[in-house]
């Protein structure tokens, strides 16, 4: 394997190959109870669990916020619905990787790269990774999510909800 200089990557080596291993079979979803809290033990500052609503619209309610991802945007969404904290004019940009993970039963990246008005480079990424009971039918999700960005003054703010 060749060493990533991509932060995320660094980071969260390995929990793809996790997610994979924890697949009952070729094409199907793991659940959450196949992964056990040590197993996520590595990454778990940085992941939240949401359990899948069915809609329309669907919706998502927050079961785990890990506390790097709350520390980033400074709130406790944890037991309340993703998209109460969301703006409406991101709604759409925020739920497009869940959609994409339920119709490919796969994980999906999603990742914003800007500059500050300052010339401060900014990473946001979050990584869905669908989860299912039945191994067919998502309904609950693990998110990776990890920011990289200078202050809470100077970065666009529009990051905290990639």
């Amino acid at each position: 394997m060749v060493p990533s200089d991509d932060p995320f990557e660094t980071r969260f080596q390995g929990f793809n190959e996790l997610y994979e291993a924890k697949r009952p079979e070729p094409g199907s979803l793991p659940a959450r109870r196949d992964f056990d809290i040590s197993d996520l033990r590595p990454w778990m500052g940085y992941l939240c669990v949401y359990d899948i609503i069915p809609g329309p619209p669907l919706r998502l309610w927050t079961r785990l916020k890990g506390s790097a991802v709350g520390g980033r945007d400074a709130s406790d969404s944890t037991a309340d619905y993703l998209d109460s904290h969301v703006p409406a004019e991101l709604y759409e940009f925020v739920m497009a990787p869940y959609l994409a993970a339920i119709e490919k039963a796969a994980p999906v990246r999603q990742e914003r790269r800007e500059t500050t008005p300052a010339g401060m480079p900014t990473l946001a990424v979050k990584t869905v990774y669908p989860l299912a009971n039945d191994g067919l039918t998502a309904d609950k999700f693990l998110m990776l999510y990890y920011a990289d960005y200078p202050d809470h003054e100077t970065f666009d703010p529009d990051l905290l909800f990639v």
